[in-house]
């Protein structure tokens, strides 16, 4: 059986009643944004999603940005929209530091 892809602008895609039985709506997409708006966490340039690990960063906010752009996936899990089969986890120590 075919398969087609519909693509709907942020928040403009229909219910799922309004759909055919076939069809799976595509999970939503959000960016990590500090409270004034001017950066948001992205997917570093250097990041190759061929690699086994990409890098993170933080970045000036650039709204269209699939770099900027992340999913909560059906099992709990973030993943970057850039490379939808890369995980976001916290580093080895799992801690935070400013800067």
């Amino acid at each position: 059986m075919p398969v087609c892809t519909c693509l709907y602008n942020q928040g403009q895609v229909p219910s799922q009643e309004l759909l055919p039985d076939y069809a799976t709506r595509s999970l939503p997409t959000f960016s990590l944004k500090d409270p004034t708006g001017k950066f948001a966490l992205g997917l570093s340039p250097r990041s190759d999603c061929a690699l086994d690990e990409i890098s993170i960063e933080v970045q000036t906010l650039n709204t269209g940005s699939p770099r900027q752009q992340f999913q909560l996936t059906y099992d709990g899990r973030i993943v970057s929209v850039a490379c939808p089969g890369k995980v976001l986890t916290a580093g080895q120590d799992g801690q935070c530091s400013n800067g």
